[in-house]
């Protein structure tokens, strides 16, 4: 019988990588583009109301700069999981061109180790291209 683990949360992640959720919490909002995430002063009662010195500061520890590579890694998937979805529905279009990129993106590495949102994700598209060929 097998367990049901529940996969850990990308703040979950973070803790587990800086072991703290203060510096979680920090990547999260620094990782997101400056024009999305509110102003430090008014978020800065998320991390218990840290200095701009101490975040700085935090950006030069190896922990929370691993933090930030993971982070950075899962915006990166989640942008080509857009990219790969407009190029699906483009060719589906009837886009050559796109078509022919989705055929070489399949059958690139970049779906052999997909976390379970990549998985949805693409689960949700098989299910889209399905549909529309009925």
């Amino acid at each position: 019988m097998g367990t049901n683990r529940k996969e850990k949360t990308p703040k979950q992640k973070l803790y587990d990588i800086t072991g703290n959720m203060d510096k979680a919490v920090f990547i999260i909002w620094y990782c997101t583009p400056e024009d999305e995430r509110p102003n430090f002063d008014d978020w800065k009662g998320n991390i218990h109301n840290k200095t701009k010195e101490t975040i700085e500061n935090w950006l030069l520890e190896e922990k929370v700069q691993e933090g930030i590579q993971y982070y950075l890694s899962l915006i990166k998937k989640k942008n080509l999981l857009k990219i790969y979805q407009k190029q699906v529905d483009l060719a589906l279009n009837g886009d050559t061109k796109s078509a022919s990129w989705v055929a070489d993106f399949s059958e690139s590495t970049f779906f052999d180790n997909t976390d379970n949102e990549a998985k949805e994700w693409l689960d949700t598209i098989r299910k889209k291209k399905q549909l529309q060929k009925k």
